[in-house]
């Protein structure tokens, strides 16, 4: 992790707040989802840095102090029950993107398969273990095997396969349960009707 990384995450994040703002002084309060979501993506980023420099030991400088004083505010409104405008305004219509758990979820799936390709892993069908385990169909399987894997998750199959399996096997169980799994939507259409 670098300086200039964690440099260069401070100011996309004060960049898309300064647009958020700007956008919501200009349409009197109504701000676009797209841009309320930019910088919620931004503020993530901003966090996972945070977060892998101080496991490191390291505390980053310069500290998001203005970020941490608007994410108290926010975290004034929700104490009271209130659910502030940078949190109602990312609502969309429509399919929605995996959120983080889930976006862990198929991390792990997406590690697992890598690890074994990689040989770091004995299983010679990675994509069925990955299909059966969290109940999607194989394209989705072969697309997840693709995808980029989160450096702490990355790490994990380098220096502990075995935790790996297991972190992968558990969060197969979640995701097919409580994810987009056709069994999830199945359940989750269950509830609704009742």
């Amino acid at each position: 992790m670098s300086d200039l990384q964690w440099l260069e995450a401070l100011r996309l994040e004060r960049e898309a707040r300064g647009k958020l703002a700007a956008e919501d002084e200009t349409n009197k309060g109504a701000v676009s989802s797209e841009v309320c979501r930019e910088w919620w993506e931004r503020v993530g980023t901003l966090l996972d840095l945070y977060i892998s420099i101080a496991k490191s030991g390291a505390s980053p400088t310069p500290q998001p102090l203005e970020l941490l004083f608007a994410l108290k505010g926010m975290a004034g409104y929700l104490a009271v029950g209130q659910i502030p405008d940078p949190i109602s305004d990312v609502r969309s219509r429509g399919a929605t993107q995996p959120g983080p758990t889930e976006r862990r979820h198929i991390a792990f799936a997406s590690a697992y398969i890598q690890a074994a390709k990689a040989g770091k892993i004995d299983d010679p069908k990675p994509i069925k273990r990955i299909q059966d385990h969290f109940g999607v169909v194989r394209q989705t399987a072969q697309k997840w095997g693709k995808r980029e894997v989160p450096e702490s998750i990355r790490m994990l199959a380098d220096s502990d396969p075995d935790d790996l399996i297991g972190q992968t096997f558990s969060a197969g169980e979640i995701y097919r349960q409580a994810g987009r799994s056709s069994l999830a939507v199945v359940n989750r259409n269950k509830r609704q009707s009742k």
